[in-house]
Protein backbone atom coordinates (compact mmCIF):
# COMPACT_ATOMS: atom_id res chain seq x y z
CA UNK A 1 0.00 0.00 0.00
CA UNK A 2 1.53 3.49 -0.75
CA UNK A 3 3.08 5.08 2.38
CA UNK A 4 0.46 8.17 2.23
CA UNK A 5 -2.39 5.96 2.54
CA UNK A 6 -0.53 4.07 5.46
CA UNK A 7 -0.39 7.38 7.38
CA UNK A 8 -3.89 8.44 6.83
CA UNK A 9 -4.69 4.99 8.30
CA UNK A 10 -1.95 5.47 10.71
CA UNK A 11 -2.92 9.13 12.11
CA UNK A 12 -6.35 9.05 13.48
CA UNK A 13 -6.09 6.16 15.28
CA UNK A 14 -2.92 7.74 17.26
CA UNK A 15 -4.81 11.25 17.53
CA UNK A 16 -7.64 9.45 19.18
CA UNK A 17 -5.30 7.56 21.52
CA UNK A 18 -3.75 11.02 22.82
CA UNK A 19 -7.43 12.68 22.73
CA UNK A 20 -6.71 15.29 19.96
CA UNK A 21 -8.81 16.82 17.72
CA UNK A 22 -9.26 15.82 13.96
CA UNK A 23 -6.88 16.33 11.85
CA UNK A 24 -7.10 18.99 9.17
CA UNK A 25 -5.47 18.89 5.24
CA UNK A 26 -2.49 21.30 4.48
CA UNK A 27 -0.95 20.72 1.31
CA UNK A 28 1.15 18.01 1.22
CA UNK A 29 0.17 17.31 4.58
CA UNK A 30 -2.10 16.38 7.82
CA UNK A 31 -2.20 18.90 10.50
CA UNK A 32 -2.96 18.20 14.34
CA UNK A 33 -3.25 20.26 16.89
CA UNK A 34 -2.19 19.24 20.50
CA UNK A 35 -1.78 22.14 22.70
CA UNK A 36 1.62 21.60 24.03
CA UNK A 37 4.43 23.64 25.40
CA UNK A 38 6.94 23.96 22.44
CA UNK A 39 4.34 21.63 20.80
CA UNK A 40 1.13 23.43 19.97
CA UNK A 41 0.60 21.69 16.31
CA UNK A 42 2.15 18.98 14.50
CA UNK A 43 2.50 18.39 10.64
CA UNK A 44 3.03 14.81 9.37
CA UNK A 45 3.80 14.70 5.65
CA UNK A 46 1.90 12.54 3.10
CA UNK A 47 4.68 12.81 0.75
CA UNK A 48 8.20 13.81 1.57
CA UNK A 49 8.73 15.95 -1.51
CA UNK A 50 6.68 18.53 0.14
CA UNK A 51 9.23 18.84 2.34
CA UNK A 52 10.00 22.79 1.43
CA UNK A 53 6.36 23.58 1.59
CA UNK A 54 6.01 22.71 4.79
CA UNK A 55 9.23 22.99 6.15
CA UNK A 56 7.92 26.93 5.00
CA UNK A 57 4.26 26.70 6.48
CA UNK A 58 6.54 25.53 9.81
CA UNK A 59 8.59 28.27 10.03
CA UNK A 60 5.89 30.81 9.42
CA UNK A 61 3.58 29.44 12.02
CA UNK A 62 2.71 31.47 14.63
CA UNK A 63 2.56 29.02 17.44
CA UNK A 64 5.58 26.60 17.54
CA UNK A 65 4.82 23.53 15.45
CA UNK A 66 6.83 20.21 14.44
CA UNK A 67 6.83 18.41 10.50
CA UNK A 68 7.31 15.16 10.64
CA UNK A 69 8.12 13.28 7.76
CA UNK A 70 7.25 9.79 7.19
CA UNK A 71 9.69 8.45 4.27
CA UNK A 72 11.52 5.54 2.66
CA UNK A 73 15.00 7.73 2.12
CA UNK A 74 15.34 9.48 5.29
CA UNK A 75 19.48 10.48 3.87
CA UNK A 76 17.87 12.83 1.84
CA UNK A 77 15.04 14.12 3.67
CA UNK A 78 17.06 15.00 6.47
CA UNK A 79 18.99 17.03 4.84
CA UNK A 80 15.85 18.37 2.95
CA UNK A 81 15.09 19.39 6.23
CA UNK A 82 18.43 21.07 7.64
CA UNK A 83 18.06 23.04 3.78
CA UNK A 84 15.27 23.96 4.75
CA UNK A 85 16.77 25.59 8.08
CA UNK A 86 14.58 23.36 10.18
CA UNK A 87 16.48 21.12 12.90
CA UNK A 88 15.73 17.63 12.90
CA UNK A 89 15.45 15.59 16.63
CA UNK A 90 18.49 13.37 16.66
CA UNK A 91 16.60 9.99 17.31
CA UNK A 92 13.87 9.14 14.50
CA UNK A 93 11.12 6.48 14.55
CA UNK A 94 9.87 3.55 12.87
CA UNK A 95 5.78 3.41 11.52
CA UNK A 96 5.43 -0.13 11.64
CA UNK A 97 2.70 -3.08 10.91
CA UNK A 98 1.90 -6.45 11.12
CA UNK A 99 -1.47 -8.64 10.28
CA UNK A 100 -2.87 -9.23 13.29
CA UNK A 101 -3.79 -12.96 12.25
CA UNK A 102 0.09 -13.06 12.59
CA UNK A 103 0.78 -11.65 15.58
CA UNK A 104 2.15 -13.99 18.12
CA UNK A 105 0.62 -14.73 21.56
CA UNK A 106 2.34 -14.21 24.65
CA UNK A 107 0.83 -15.29 27.90
CA UNK A 108 0.72 -12.19 31.10
CA UNK A 109 3.29 -13.74 33.35
CA UNK A 110 1.50 -15.47 36.68
CA UNK A 111 2.69 -12.88 38.98
CA UNK A 112 0.51 -10.45 36.55
CA UNK A 113 -3.40 -10.04 36.31
CA UNK A 114 -4.57 -8.02 32.74
CA UNK A 115 -7.26 -5.18 33.16
CA UNK A 116 -9.06 -3.94 30.33
CA UNK A 117 -10.74 -0.63 29.89
CA UNK A 118 -12.26 1.49 27.19
CA UNK A 119 -12.95 5.37 26.67
CA UNK A 120 -14.22 6.55 23.67
CA UNK A 121 -13.29 4.38 21.02
CA UNK A 122 -9.46 3.74 23.16
CA UNK A 123 -8.79 0.19 24.61
CA UNK A 124 -6.42 -0.02 27.60
CA UNK A 125 -4.53 -2.69 28.45
CA UNK A 126 -3.01 -2.62 31.75
CA UNK A 127 -0.93 -5.21 33.58
CA UNK A 128 -0.99 -5.20 37.44
CA UNK A 129 1.43 -6.27 39.94
CA UNK A 130 0.51 -8.00 43.60
CA UNK A 131 1.03 -4.85 45.32
CA UNK A 132 -1.47 -3.19 42.98
CA UNK A 133 0.52 -1.06 41.31
CA UNK A 134 1.00 -1.05 37.04
CA UNK A 135 3.65 -2.59 35.80
CA UNK A 136 2.91 -2.02 32.02
CA UNK A 137 0.37 -1.17 29.79
CA UNK A 138 -0.44 -0.28 26.61
CA UNK A 139 -3.30 1.55 24.11
CA UNK A 140 -5.26 0.85 21.02
CA UNK A 141 -7.57 2.75 19.15
CA UNK A 142 -10.34 0.76 16.26
CA UNK A 143 -10.39 2.54 13.07
CA UNK A 144 -12.52 0.80 10.61
CA UNK A 145 -9.90 -2.31 10.16
CA UNK A 146 -6.63 -1.02 11.67
CA UNK A 147 -6.17 -1.28 14.88
CA UNK A 148 -3.39 1.93 16.05
CA UNK A 149 -1.26 1.15 18.93
CA UNK A 150 0.02 3.48 20.96
CA UNK A 151 2.10 4.31 24.66
CA UNK A 152 3.42 0.90 24.94
CA UNK A 153 5.20 1.13 28.62
CA UNK A 154 6.55 -1.41 31.08
CA UNK A 155 7.76 0.03 34.88
CA UNK A 156 11.77 0.41 35.12
CA UNK A 157 11.01 -2.07 37.85
CA UNK A 158 9.12 -4.98 35.83
CA UNK A 159 11.36 -4.90 32.54
CA UNK A 160 12.98 -8.09 30.97
CA UNK A 161 10.00 -10.07 32.31
CA UNK A 162 7.91 -10.16 28.91
CA UNK A 163 5.38 -7.82 30.22
CA UNK A 164 5.74 -5.59 26.81
CA UNK A 165 4.83 -9.05 24.68
CA UNK A 166 1.84 -9.93 26.74
CA UNK A 167 0.61 -6.31 26.75
CA UNK A 168 0.84 -6.30 22.59
CA UNK A 169 -0.84 -9.95 22.54
CA UNK A 170 -3.28 -8.79 24.65
CA UNK A 171 -4.17 -5.65 22.35
CA UNK A 172 -4.05 -7.56 19.04
CA UNK A 173 -6.64 -10.27 20.52
CA UNK A 174 -8.99 -7.72 21.42
CA UNK A 175 -8.41 -5.56 17.91
CA UNK A 176 -9.40 -8.83 16.68
CA UNK A 177 -12.56 -9.18 18.78
CA UNK A 178 -13.32 -5.87 17.39
CA UNK A 179 -13.19 -6.72 13.62
CA UNK A 180 -9.49 -5.57 13.35
CA UNK A 181 -7.41 -7.12 10.56
CA UNK A 182 -3.96 -4.75 10.68
CA UNK A 183 -2.59 -3.11 13.49
CA UNK A 184 -0.06 0.35 13.00
CA UNK A 185 2.22 1.68 15.19
CA UNK A 186 4.97 4.45 15.56
CA UNK A 187 8.29 2.80 17.39
CA UNK A 188 10.63 4.34 18.99
CA UNK A 189 14.29 2.89 18.07
CA UNK A 190 14.16 1.14 21.58
CA UNK A 191 10.42 0.35 20.83
CA UNK A 192 11.12 -1.33 17.35
CA UNK A 193 13.65 -4.11 18.93
CA UNK A 194 11.20 -5.34 20.75
CA UNK A 195 8.08 -5.16 17.91
CA UNK A 196 10.49 -6.64 15.33
CA UNK A 197 11.14 -9.66 17.55
CA UNK A 198 6.74 -9.75 17.83
CA UNK A 199 7.07 -10.08 13.35
CA UNK A 200 6.13 -6.20 12.75
CA UNK A 201 7.47 -4.80 9.74
CA UNK A 202 9.12 -1.19 9.50
CA UNK A 203 7.46 0.17 6.28
CA UNK A 204 9.21 4.10 6.55
CA UNK A 205 11.60 6.29 9.35
CA UNK A 206 9.38 9.10 10.61
CA UNK A 207 11.82 12.41 10.71
CA UNK A 208 11.03 15.26 13.23
CA UNK A 209 12.21 19.06 13.09
CA UNK A 210 10.86 21.78 13.83
CA UNK A 211 12.50 25.87 13.90
CA UNK A 212 15.33 25.47 15.88
CA UNK A 213 14.06 27.92 18.91
CA UNK A 214 11.38 25.28 19.62
CA UNK A 215 13.10 22.69 19.72
CA UNK A 216 12.25 20.15 22.42
CA UNK A 217 12.79 16.74 23.82
CA UNK A 218 9.77 14.28 22.37
CA UNK A 219 6.75 13.87 24.66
Amino acid sequence: MPLPDLVRRWQPGWGRCRTLPAATEVPGGLRVVLGLPGRHAEIFALDDQAVPALAERVAEAAEPTWLTVPTTRPGEVHIALENADLEPFPDAERLMTIELDDHPAHPVPNAYWAKTSEFRGVHRIDLTGHDGTVAASGLAAIVGTDAVMHDIRTDPAHRRRGLASAVMSALAVTATQLGATTALLVATTEGEHLYTRLGWEPVATMLTATAPMSALVRT
